[in-house]
């Protein structure tokens, strides 16, 4: 494994660790910090969600034209991008204005729900047709193990603290 595939790896191990945490305990945030009732909380972990299958598709079409063909720079855009709509998050309470949050939670579901497809197509690009099933097996392995941790640890900085500000600030 070359040194760019080791950090695309990687990468997918924060990233898919990240969305799991913060969709995993969106519905939750949403209710308790927030405010909202379950109903309301889970139109807008769909909001999420839907912004993310517009991102997995958005992102392999902008690494195509906007980015000319390369996959770091829309990856580095979306580590970016979902870090400030964690951090905004971080801040929001009750009187946070619902369209403000909309914005942010259509950004975070854009950025850290809609990664994917853009590192599975730098993956196997990096990989060459002859090992590009293996090297999509090993990236995924590395996101699974993400996942395997990014939920609990969320929920571990929510207990300890008390407070989902810091939880969203540290996924950031």
């Amino acid at each position: 494994m070359c040194s760019s595939d080791l950090l695309v790896n990687c990468t997918c191990f924060l990233y898919a660790g990240v969305s799991l945490g913060v969709v995993s305990f969106l519905v939750l945030f949403l209710r308790e910090r927030m405010g909202y009732d379950l109903e309301l909380a889970g139109r807008l972990l769909a909001v999420t969600q839907l912004s993310g299958v517009a991102g997995r598709v958005l992102w392999n079409v902008m690494s195509d034209t906007v980015f000319g063909r390369r996959r770091k720079p829309p990856l580095v855009c979306i580590g970016a991008l979902a870090g400030a709509s964690a951090y905004a998050l971080s801040f929001m309470g009750p009187t946070t204005p619902i369209g403000l949050l909309i914005a942010a939670l259509m950004l975070l579901g854009f950025t850290i729900v809609g990664w994917n497809g853009v590192t599975m197509l730098f993956v196997a690009e990096l990989a060459g047709r002859r090992a590009a099933s293996t090297a999509a097996g090993l990236n995924l392995s590395f996101s699974f193990v993400g996942i395997m941790f990014g939920a609990p640890m969320f929920g571990a900085i929510v207990d300890n603290t008390g407070s989902y500000g810091t939880a969203f600030q540290f996924s950031a």
